[in-house]
């Protein structure tokens, strides 16, 4: 079933670890299952309004 649901990145000290824990927010959150593809967008340096230029497929459970 596809769905979307935009969810702000748990804030940390660093880009990389954002976008390493996004997958398993979105399990912790109910929002996807181990095995389930989740698309990361995002816009780096965070907080820059229109800067969206980062798209990641990742599937929750698996290393970044």
């Amino acid at each position: 079933m596809a769905a979307h649901q935009a969810m702000p990145a748990p804030a940390t000290s660093s880009s990389p670890t954002r976008l390493r824990r996004c997958p398993s927010t979105a399990a912790k959150d109910g929002f996807a299952s181990a095995g389930e593809r989740v698309l990361v967008v995002a816009g780096i340096p965070f907080g820059t309004p229109g800067a969206t230029n980062m798209v990641r497929i990742a599937v929750v459970g698996e290393p970044a």
